[in-house]
């Protein structure tokens, strides 16, 4: 997994994987984040199985 992360950083840099990392814990959290961290991309309801 590190190395795979590292791949990542070199390729989109690290804001970008911070934005992902973020939005992959907020849809874990199923909405205990989301409503702490609004986004543009989380402010439409969605249902659990539908991709921003």
């Amino acid at each position: 997994m590190v190395l795979l992360a590292e791949a990542r950083r070199a390729a989109f840099g690290t804001a970008r994987i911070r934005r992902l990392k973020s939005y992959y814990f907020r849809e874990h959290l199923k909405g205990q984040t989301v409503d702490k961290f609004p986004s543009p991309k989380t402010e439409l309801p969605r249902g659990p199985g539908l991709v921003a």
